[in-house]
C-alpha cells in the first residue's frame, strides 16, 4: 500500500516519463510525415513536417 507521501515523491516522474513520450511520439511522426514528402516537393512538404512537429512538441510542454 502506497501512501500520498509516496505518490507525491513519484508523481514528478510520472509527469517527465509522460513528456518524454510524448517528445518521442513528436518525433516519430515528423519521421513518418518526412518520408511521405515526394521529392519533387519536398522543400514545402518538409517545412509543413517541421510545423506540425514543432506544434506538437509545443502540446506536450503544455500537459
Amino acid at each position: 500500500m502506497t501512501t500520498a507521501a509516496d505518490a507525491a515523491m513519484k508523481s514528478p516522474w510520472r509527469v517527465a516519463e509522460s513528456a518524454n513520450a510524448c517528445l518521442v511520439n513528436c518525433a516519430s511522426q515528423a519521421e513518418a510525415c518526412k518520408r511521405v514528402c515526394p521529392s519533387s516537393y519536398s522543400g514545402p512538404c518538409l517545412s509543413s513536417c517541421d510545423n506540425q512537429a514543432q506544434f506538437c512538441q509545443q502540446s506536450c510542454q503544455r500537459k
